[in-house]
């Protein structure tokens, strides 16, 4: 079956179907004893739900080895009802960056009440351990491959200035240009230092979390010296 046959048979699927989802798949979440909601909001439900499946499945495998076809079984739908929500698997990973994304910014996110070292520690911890409850993906993203596409690179990107941002709202004083290079330079540094230690682990976690907070810390009382 082609594509558009495979899309115009999700759309009728998605018609008739209240649920959309198999009982083995998604739909068994779907069935909570409740009312269902509105159609609309049914939507968006079934489409949250398969990004966060997406988000499991790309941090098992790499982009190339996960199939439309792997995706659909293991959401218990068909291949149609997919394309339904999603254009493709291009599209689909897209959607699940983007989500990554937010869920990361979200995890970085710490109480400004606390000291600054104490902020930054539980910060880089949260980021770490969000990198490695997602090597593979994470990996997969930063070193080449579906990575070096323009959509992708732009939601890194964009997540990239965010983080900066949040630093730099932790930081008193004015934020000059050069402590903004300051800052993105050491989210260069902690993005290739996570991929290093995800693929061989040559330290402990408390180890690297260590060696950024004295890196960060040094470079923000001495200026002058970098590089």
């Amino acid at each position: 079956m082609s594509q558009m046959q495979d899309r115009k048979k999700g759309e009728h699927e998605n018609m008739l179907d209240g649920d959309g989802f198999e009982q083995n798949g998604l739909k068994g979440s779907m069935r909570s004893g409740r009312r269902a909601p509105p159609g609309r909001l049914r939507g968006e439900i079934r489409r949250d739900q398969l990004v966060a499946l997406g988000e499991t499945l790309f941090s098992q495998m790499p982009y190339d080895e996960v199939s439309i076809e792997e995706i659909a079984k293991r959401a218990g739908i068909s291949k149609g009802l997919l394309y339904h929500y999603f254009r493709d698997k291009r599209g689909f990973y897209l959607a699940v960056v983007e989500h990554a994304a937010q869920r990361l910014l979200r995890a970085i996110s710490v109480d400004a009440s606390s000291s600054l070292r104490e902020r930054a520690e539980q910060g880089l911890r949260n980021y770490l351990d969000f990198a490695e409850a997602h090597s593979v993906a994470f990996v997969g993203l930063l070193r080449g491959g579906i990575g070096a596409d323009p959509q992708v690179l732009a939601i890194v990107e964009r997540t990239r200035e965010r983080i900066a941002e949040q630093i730099l709202s932790h930081l008193d004083g004015k934020v000059s240009p050069r402590l903004r290079l300051l800052v993105r330079s050491f989210i260069a540094f902690v993005e290739a230092s996570t991929i290093e230690w995800i693929q061989g682990r040559p330290i402990s976690k408390d180890e690297v979390i260590a060696l950024w907070l004295d890196t960060l810390f040094f470079l923000l009382n001495h200026p002058s010296k970098m590089g």
